[in-house]
């Protein structure tokens, strides 16, 4: 009874690495308690892997075990292929109106209808006498996925590499689907011994391949966001240039001791790494009234860059002195809200 709840939790917990339902966890995350993401979690996953696993038991009636176990292990080698595949995640966000719990549960039936961890949670019940037992083992397994996701990109700040997550996802796939197969057809030993070295041949050129993929691909995202970062760059230098009084309003310049001094100062070094000593106390910079309109345009441009990419918020070091040095002509202050979405939220109310 409880192996059946066991090898359903690690199935469901290694098959979500790195898939999307950690990613939209990451994204509910941001707007909501984790108690209600768990819950509307739990609730999804629940009504989602329950309809699996009442079709699995129909299908018994219908087809002999062996013939739907021998199917069950043909679709966790399938999954595992699956895994492999190299794809931006896109989260979408749940509606507002419907509340929290209600929303996400809503978002996770519905994103996994059909998906590798429905049909797992219908592979895992063709063999076993306790489907309660399944039916708990995997939204279990939601339940840490999420949590995980939750605790390593929003508590934490940083992921585990997402090629890793998908090899074990892979792994796991793999070893369900041989012994299953195993089990099914009743291999004797030559015949095991035979398929299990085809499995690892394969694996080992897909695994292998896969990793070449992840390494190109890596390269491209880095120099698809290179290529926009630089043309924010461009754009915010044109600005920063139309707000320069120059010296015929300002007389001697003072550099990198006035607030747009400072953003040409970090716009010219933005490839270097600037020290603690260089960067300036913004509240001390002189602020010689300049066009808020064009400051405006510039939080603007670094507000499209944020929502492509939010890491940078926090993390690219010279774009957030950028956007407090703007904050400042724009305010008299900087914005003290730490993440992007309360960030946001503050700018709206202004």
């Amino acid at each position: 009874m409880f192996n059946d709840y066991i090898s359903a939790v690690i199935l469901i917990l290694f098959a979500e690495m790195g898939d999307k339902t950690q990613f939209l966890a990451m994204a509910f995350a941001t707007k909501y308690p984790v108690r209600k993401i768990i819950l509307g979690v739990a609730i999804g996953a629940f009504f989602n892997h329950g309809l699996a696993i009442l079709l699995g038991r129909a299908i018994l009636e219908l087809i002999p075990t062996n013939v739907v176990g021998l199917i069950a292990g043909l679709m966790f080698l399938f999954f595992a292929m699956n895994s492999l595949k190299i794809e931006d995640e896109e989260v979408e966000e749940g509606k507002e109106k419907y509340g929290p719990v209600l929303t996400v549960s809503l978002a996770f039936f519905l994103g996994e209808l059909g998906d590798k961890t429905q049909l797992s949670a219908l592979g895992l019940s063709v063999d076993s006498t306790y489907l309660w037992m399944v039916l708990m083992g995997t939204v279990t397994g939601m339940i840490l996925t999420s949590l995980l996701g939750i605790f390593i990109g929003i508590k934490l700040g940083k992921n585990i590499p997402e090629e890793k997550l998908k090899i074990a996802a892979y792994i796991m796939f793999v070893l369900f689907g041989f012994q299953k197969i195993y089990q099914s057809l009743a291999l004797n030993m030559v015949y095991t011994l035979i398929f299990a070295l085809a499995l690892i041949l394969v694996s080992g050129v897909m695994l292998r391949r896969f990793h070449k993929e992840s390494i190109l691909h890596g390269e491209s995202a880095f120099a698809r966001q290179a290529e926009v970062l630089k043309q924010v760059k461009t754009r915010i230098e044109l600005k920063v240039e139309n707000m320069c009084k120059g010296p015929d309003q300002c007389g001697t310049c003072d550099g990198k001791e006035c607030l747009v001094g400072y953003m040409k100062y970090l716009l010219k070094n933005s490839d270097k790494p600037i020290s603690e000593e260089e960067s300036k106390s913004i509240a001390r910079l002189k602020n010689k009234v300049f066009d808020k309109a064009e400051a405006r345009m510039i939080l603007d441009f670094l507000m499209e860059y944020f929502e492509m990419y939010p890491k940078e918020f926090e993390e690219n070091y010279v774009l957030v002195q950028l956007r407090q040095t703007v904050e400042f002509i724009l305010y008299d202050h900087v914005i003290e809200e730490k993440t992007l979405d309360a960030y946001k939220k503050y700018l709206s109310q202004r």
